[in-house]
């Protein structure tokens, strides 16, 4: 999606990518989840008003946009009409960022995690079983077992090294 787009709503601000795409963890059909971060936050600014996150979208030409207050991080759904991508944005809700990155880690210390967890997720995506909204565990949550998983089976993936999260994190912010 084209970062220029909120520029207008968050000129001094980052839209960072998380979840499947960040965490390389996605496939053709996955959403982008967005979150604009600033290292001002205040509840009081334009980017924190979903609803006029979601008037920018749409005056921008984006399609099927609609803000969910309700949800747990409330967030605006849109789809972009050039790539046809389902999107998702956030405002300063940085652990999905955080959360991200730290699959993304895990994926690049074992080539075996990588499929490992695309093929559970597609499993659990199939039997649609990964949807919190209706009482089911998220995909994160699923993941989040898979490493686990891999970590109590003769240490099949190290437990990650927090130094080399913290200075990955560091080199993507």
């Amino acid at each position: 999606m084209r970062h220029s787009l909120l520029a207008s709503l968050v000129p001094s601000n980052v839209v960072f990518f998380h979840r499947s795409y960040a965490s390389g963890l996605g496939s053709k059909g996955s959403d982008a989840d967005l979150c604009i971060t600033s290292a001002t936050f205040q509840q009081s600014k334009p980017y924190n008003d979903m609803i006029k996150v979601a008037k920018v979208l749409k005056s921008a030409g984006m399609k099927r946009v609609e803000a969910i207050l309700t949800a747990r991080v409330p967030i605006v759904k849109f789809v972009d009409p050039q790539t046809a991508i389902n999107c998702d944005i956030n405002s300063n809700h940085v652990l999905g960022i955080h959360n991200s990155e730290m699959i993304r880690c895990y994926t690049l210390i074992d080539d075996r995690v990588k499929p490992f967890i695309y093929n559970l997720k597609a499993l659990v995506k199939a039997h649609g079983i990964n949807d919190s909204s209706k009482a089911y565990l998220s995909s994160y949550s699923y993941v989040l077992m898979a490493i686990g998983f891999l970590q109590a089976q003769a240490s099949l993936l190290q437990y990650l090294d927090t130094s080399i999260y913290i200075s990955t994190l560091l080199e993507a912010l």
